[in-house]
């Protein structure tokens, strides 16, 4: 309903004595303040007050007697001192603010923010007298809701800055730089600051500082969510689009000097709102400068961005964009019993061990156990979701982790129990005497070997190197020269002389299990010729043969795949030795033996790449 101009002129005049009553209220509060006693005082007052009382009845002196008594007794005078007892003690923040502002002068006073944007406890309406409740405007049910923000109070006042050369810096954007810039801005030695003639670095600043008191109100008001959510949602409260609509609910656009919106035809929309959140941060880094604390700053964000980070929570939770809490608690739990146990492994004592029982399962109903006690509960369709939720309570418990923590303390203490060590060292017992049988029957086998060579000739095979020509096997190396002597000298085997004129070949245990015979001729897998020596039986004596070439099998798998052709390894134990050989279709390339069944296929390899006549016949060049 439009207002004629005798109302205009009645507001005018009622809002002129709101003012002036505003002045007197706060000139009235301050004269209290400074007159009233304190509470000590009042007594001490009250005690000299009573010997002069009782002087004065002596003579008679009635009338001054009842005034003196009706001072005292005055509910004006109990509700100064009991005003200044609680003004001194910082329980009147509202009436602390009012006290300092100075309505005298024209410029911005930081307490006028102060005093607008306190807020009360959201519970102090329910602990009021329900007579002082009759004239307030709350429903009964208040103590089951939660207060809801007034849009009419939001946003808080802005903290304002006293400096106008600081508040002329913080207003100014790079792209309104005048050539006067480059000259004004000059320092007592002569430099010329031109590049502190705009916000940026106030910007660069503020935004630093506004990351750094997110991050705090963030990790006060959801202490149990993980660091990296805690990143996460101070990167969204901090993004250029928030930071430009805070710039306009300031309006901190408006009074911007630039040279973007004269020019919007040349102006992308990315510039706009870089130049606008640009402003917002520099007047943080300004507040800063301006003797504010970081937490005064702190505050006043807190009532900026509450709205904003419980819209924004609500919806990192609903699209999943923040971890699991009973998920974290299940991992810590885990971590927690994991780290105890290897500590007990190094002290031997009792481990603990864990588990969940299953109590119903329609829905689940799990139940933490630890050792032989019983913890939290959780109840979930899904077994998994049942746990976590038993670890969350766990630990969100104080008895629940009391408890915990005593169990870990008695285990701590407690030793292996006897049986354990028994069964360890008899196990330990049994394991040496099965060891020294193995031993033996290794031994007996060996011995034996020896007695059947001595009794037996041996007789040398001449095989046709058309039909089958495979590499000698590796374990019938000569030793080079420069290769180290052994340790332990090798059983010496007795040589048997070849028979006629032929070239002594080397001895050879016979083949009972049906391998194949070397060809004297052979050479090594690197081209070297071998002169031909008695072998003596497959033993362990690993220093006097040459190192195995480990890229055997990888060099024989490139040269065949050449032809788009795959090697066939076949291994199979003879003795307390492996035979592996190795197929192309029906052509064998190469055989070899040893104890550890990959080093024989390495040796097979290396037998293979060095059987020119196999590998002839497969269409490849050695």
């Amino acid at each position: 309903m439009p207002l004629n101009q005798k109302d205009i002129l009645t507001w005018c005049d009622e809002l002129h004595q709101v003012k002036g009553n505003v002045s007197q209220l706060q000139a009235t509060l301050n004269q209290i303040l400074s007159k009233a006693p304190t509470i000590n005082q009042y007594k001490q007052l009250a005690y000299h007050f009573e010997e002069t009382l009782n002087q004065q009845q002596q003579n008679g002196d009635i009338q001054m007697i009842e005034k003196a008594k009706s001072l005292l007794i005055s509910p004006q005078l109990k509700i100064a001192i009991r005003l200044k007892s609680l003004f001194e003690k910082g329980y009147l923040p509202l009436l602390l603010a009012l006290s300092r502002i100075n309505f005298k002068s024209g410029k911005s006073d930081r307490y006028v923010g102060y005093f607008l944007n306190y807020n009360p406890p959201k519970d102090i309406v329910n602990k009021l007298p329900d007579k002082l409740r009759n004239g307030i405007n709350v429903p009964a049910s208040t103590k089951e809701q939660k207060a809801p923000i007034i849009l009419s109070n939001y946003p808080p006042v802005l903290p304002p800055i006293t400096d106008p050369k600081l508040l002329k810096l913080i207003l100014t954007d790079k792209s309104y730089r005048q050539p006067s810039d480059f000259i004004e801005l000059e320092t007592e030695s002569g430099n010329h600051l031109y590049n502190s003639s705009h916000n940026t670095k106030l910007a660069i600043r503020g935004n630093k500082l506004l990351n750094y008191l997110i991050y705090n109100i963030l990790d006060e008001k959801f202490p149990e969510i993980h660091e990296d959510d805690l990143t996460y949602l101070t990167e969204k409260l901090t993004n250029k689009n928030i930071l430009t609509k805070l710039a306009y609910a300031y309006n901190l656009v408006d009074i911007l000097y630039n040279n973007i919106l004269t020019n919007e035809s040349n102006t992308n929309l990315d510039e706009k709102i870089d130049a606008f959140s640009k402003v917002f941060c520099a007047y943080i880094a300004g507040l800063s400068i301006n003797d504010y604390t970081n937490e005064e700053i702190s505050q006043w964000l807190e009532k900026l961005y509450e709205p904003i980070i419980n819209k924004l929570y609500q919806i990192s939770k609903t699209n999943h964009s923040l971890k699991d809490l009973n998920q974290l608690a299940y991992a810590e739990i885990n971590f927690l019993l994991k780290k105890i146990n290897n500590t007990f492994a190094a002290q031997q004592t009792k481990k603990i061990q864990y588990d969940f029982n299953i109590i119903e399962q329609d829905p689940f109903v799990v139940q933490l156990k630890i050792g032989d006690l019983d913890y939290g509960m959780g109840t979930s369709s899904k077994r998994e979701e049942a746990e976590n939720k038993a670890c969350y309570e766990t630990l969100n418990s104080k008895e629940l982790m009391s408890k915990l923590i005593e169990y870990i303390l008695a285990n701590f203490k407690t030793p292996e129990t006897v049986q354990n060590k028994n069964m360890n060292n008899l196990a330990n017992l049994y394991g040496d005497e099965s060891k020294k049988q193995q031993q033996q029957q290794q031994q007996q086998q060996q011995q034996q070997q020896q007695q059947q060579q001595q009794q037996q000739p041996v007789t040398p095979i001449e095989e046709d190197e058309d039909a089958y020509s495979p590499k000698e096997d590796e374990d019938d190396y000569e030793p080079q020269l420069n290769t180290p002597e052994p340790t332990e000298a090798p059983v010496q085997l007795p040589v048997q002389p070849a028979p006629l004129a032929q070239p002594p070949l080397h001895v050879r245990a016979p083949l009972p299990y049906g391998a194949l015979p070397p060809n004297p001729t052979n050479t090594l897998h690197n081209g070297v010729s071998i002169a031909p020596y008695a072998l003596p039986s497959l033993n362990n004596d690993v220093s006097s043969r040459i190192p195995v070439d480990h890229l055997a099998k990888n060099n024989l798998y490139a040269l065949l795949g050449t032809k788009h052709l795959s090697p066939n390894y076949r291994s199979h134990k003879v003795g307390n030795d492996y035979q592996t050989t190795i197929m192309v279709g029906d052509i064998v390339l190469g055989v070899a033996y040893d104890t550890n069944k990959k080093i024989a296929s390495q040796k097979a390899a290396m037998n293979a790449l060095s059987n020119k006549h196999g590998l002839q016949q497969l269409g490849l060049d050695a």
